[in-house]
């Protein structure tokens, strides 16, 4: 899991008449409409009016160092930023903070060893935080950061039933789904489920597995949306229902794409930043599980991938990243702003 095992996709991994066929597709979703015909408000699966676009508003402070391949969850009015590559280079323990009119970040603790490429999920007014790897090695260890007076306490969890980097969490149910992933030798398919208190259990199994891929939950179905294959970079999106296990297509994203950040907004879901076979992007995507189409919703303040995001009070927040092979420690914050406006 060091950086010479991080995975750097250039033009040369995908077909150049597959690049050709991403970049018209890109122009064209992002086109304005034509003069006199205006675009219709979009609609959440309920009917309701969703954000058409997401606009740019004042972010947190940057990050005490440059990270990526960190993971970030909002629990108790706080914004957390756990692991990472510092720098792009060594894995960290630390465990950040930062509310709401703070003027810095605050180390809130450490994890038990450093880590990077694990997930974050807010649970119960805490984090848990699952997986990641240091160096070549992938692990299974999950522990839960508890807020206590000055920081966090940590708590372990049921360790995953196996190694897993590179992989992607959603809450769900009060407890934490995991999907996607990498033990350093194969690319992980399962679907798990922990509940706080209980063990971890399998709850279906894609058709492929992805490393870096982005995961959002609406309602009872878990998204998958891209990463990596064994292929290469893949476009394919995965809808899992979680009542019963069943695995289907959904759709296929603009763009093949890993280093995705999703987060779930009125039935719908967003993705931030990425990267492509032309580089990292600051496209904002919008996700329609009703009708599994894909419609722009803005930009980040620049193109960036391998971050994290969170909602917190109401608005987005993607956090360090990389960008152009360099480590960021800048933060971004997008707020919805209404059709039409």
């Amino acid at each position: 899991m060091r950086r010479r095992r991080r995975v750097r996709p250039r033009l040369a991994v995908f077909a150049l008449a597959a690049a050709a066929l991403v970049l018209t597709a890109t122009r064209h979703a992002l086109a304005p409409p034509a003069p006199g015909r205006a675009r219709p408000a979009p609609r959440s699966a309920t009917g309701a009016a969703v954000p058409a676009v997401w606009r740019v508003v004042p972010a947190p402070p940057p990050l005490p160092v440059p990270l990526e391949g960190l993971a970030a969850a909002a629990a108790g009015g706080r914004l957390y930023a756990v692991g990472g590559l510092v720098a792009g280079a060594s894995s960290t323990a630390a465990v950040y903070g930062w509310r709401p009119g703070e003027g810095r970040w605050r180390r809130l603790g450490s994890l038990p060893a450093p880590r990077h490429d694990g997930a974050a999920v807010a649970v119960r007014g805490g984090v848990w935080f699952l997986g990641g790897g240091v160096g070549d090695v992938s692990s299974a260890d999950a522990v839960a950061l508890v807020p206590e007076a000055g920081g966090v306490r940590v708590r372990p969890l049921p360790p995953l039933p196996s190694p897993r980097s590179d992989l992607a969490a959603a809450a769900w149910r009060g407890g934490a789904l995991v999907v996607g992933g990498y033990d350093g030798q194969t690319y992980a398919r399962s679907v798990l489920f922990l509940a706080p208190g209980g063990r971890w259990r399998t709850v279906a199994r894609l058709p492929a597995g992805a490393r870096y891929a982005a995961a959002a939950v609406v309602g009872d179905r878990l998204y998958v949306f891209g990463g990596l294959a064994p292929s290469g970079p893949t476009d394919r999106v995965w809808a899992v229902d979680l009542g019963n296990g069943r695995v289907r297509a959904a759709g296929r994203l603009p763009v093949a794409a890993l280093y995705l950040a999703a987060v779930t907004w009125e039935g719908e879901v967003y993705l931030l930043g990425g990267r492509t076979a032309a580089g990292d992007v600051a496209h904002v995507w919008r996700f329609d599980p009703a009708t599994g189409a894909f419609a722009p919703a803005g930009s980040l303040p620049g193109p960036r991938s391998y971050g994290a995001a969170a909602l917190l009070g109401g608005r987005v927040v993607y956090l360090g990243g990389e960008q152009g092979g360099s480590a960021l420690a800048a933060t971004a914050a997008l707020a919805p702003a209404p059709a039409g406006r």
